[in-house]
């Protein structure tokens, strides 16, 4: 976790504003929650993640404010409760064991009844504040419809059948994930220069780079074990040279 705030810091010096500094400092948190009971972590990572976006829409949609301001650290703290949610259906067996997909199906049917409602209310919104904090702060519930329609998949044959070229892209993910800092901040501004990139021409730049790095992710670990950002935090992680290449 150190070694990844360090990688922070340095893309918050050389491009600016990072998330990955905030998962470092949530991850060493994490370090600590194999020792409490799990439904304390339940607990816990569910008010996390959920009350300070539930209460900003609340707020906005009733017109007051009566949170202290002091408390707006828990914006900070939501990535701690999304990573506690993680580890306990991890430790559940939640990704992988097939007893919990009858639980998963019946929870993505609510959270999709929920999203409907959702894109529903923010039709009618005419103020723009409280658009943005429904379609903002409530981008959880579609979220996790996200995660779990996700691990329905990757428990069918279509996954194995057709997903398989995306397993290289998680496998480097850190190294893709600075590489789109880099393509997006460094290297866009210099071919369009003075032009503004239309909505269109953004998401075909998008694609483009979805599909350049996936190519590159699977064609590099045919050939080497870790992508070159992974191999170099496991080196510092294990502090030795870790073998790259694969026999």
């Amino acid at each position: 976790m150190t070694i990844l705030g360090i990688i922070a810091i340095g893309h918050i010096t050389l491009w600016g504003g990072d998330v990955l500094l905030s998962y470092a400092f949530c991850g060493f948190i994490l370090l600590f929650c194999n020792k409490p009971p799990l439904k304390w972590i339940v607990v816990i990572g569910v008010f996390l993640s959920f009350f300070y976006d539930f209460y900003t829409v609340f707020s906005k949609a009733a017109n007051i404010d009566f949170l202290p301001s002091f408390l707006d650290i828990l914006v900070i703290l939501k990535t701690l409760g999304h990573m506690m949610l993680g580890f306990v259906a991890f430790q559940i067996g939640l990704f992988q064991q097939e007893k919990w997909i009858p639980t998963i199906r019946k929870t993505c049917i609510l959270l999709f009844v929920g999203t409907i409602a959702i894109w529903t209310w923010s039709l009618l919104i005419q103020d723009n504040h409280l658009l943005h904090a429904v379609n903002f702060n409530l981008s959880i519930i579609p979220g996790m419809l996200y995660i779990g329609l996700l691990i329905l998949i990757c428990h069918s044959n279509i996954a194995s059948k057709y997903f398989s070229i995306f397993r290289s892209y998680g496998k480097m993910a850190l190294t893709n994930y600075l590489s789109q800092t880099i393509i997006g901040i460094t290297l866009i501004p210099i071919f369009v220069k003075s032009h503004s990139l239309s909505v269109v021409e953004v998401l075909l730049v998008c694609f483009f780079v979805y599909v350049i790095q996936i190519l590159f992710s699977n064609i590099w670990l045919k050939f080497f074990r870790f992508g070159p950002v992974e191999w170099l935090w496991r080196c510092g992680t294990y502090m030795s040279i870790q073998p790259l290449k694969k026999s």
